[in-house]
């Protein structure tokens, strides 16, 4: 009978994951932040200002890619875990709401001016913030527990 590996804890793989791929990825979003706050001051912008163009969305997007590809790039044998399949739907919804957000920011204009239909910056910042977090703990926790 065939033993099935169980997945250790690799803390050396997530934290070169945070420093090079995450770190990175979010790299432009912390120069906005600065360049905001030399140009325009600390009081005019609101915290949501910084992720009302959905950009965090296309990170996401990537991020959840990333994380199925070494999902799935990695199980090749009969037995799969419940938990590689809960991680790999959670990225995949994830990256199908966060294309449809990103086209949303992108076209907020044009549905403005076409069909009258206004979507809220706040919206978008906050559906980025919450799929990008999401995304996070769950690539976080594959890039810990998978198997090499």
């Amino acid at each position: 009978m065939e033993e099935i590996k169980t997945a250790k804890w690799d803390w050396h793989r997530l934290i070169r994951w945070l420093i090079f791929s995450l770190s990175i990825s979010i790299l432009p979003f912390g120069l906005r932040v600065i360049l905001c706050l030399y140009f325009q001051g600390y009081k005019q912008m609101n915290f949501y200002d910084y992720f009302k163009d959905g950009e965090l969305l296309l990170v996401t997007c990537a991020l959840a890619a990333e994380t199925i590809g070494e999902l799935v790039g990695v199980y090749k044998q009969k037995h799969i875990e419940i938990q590689w399949i809960l991680a790999c739907g959670m990225c995949l919804l994830c990256a199908i709401i966060s294309s449809f957000g990103y086209g949303l920011a992108s076209i907020k204009t044009i549905l403005l001016t076409i069909q009258n239909l206004k979507v809220e910056d706040l919206l978008i910042a906050k559906l980025s913030l919450v799929f990008f977090f999401s995304t996070f703990v769950v690539a976080g926790y594959v890039k810990v527990r998978i198997p090499e």
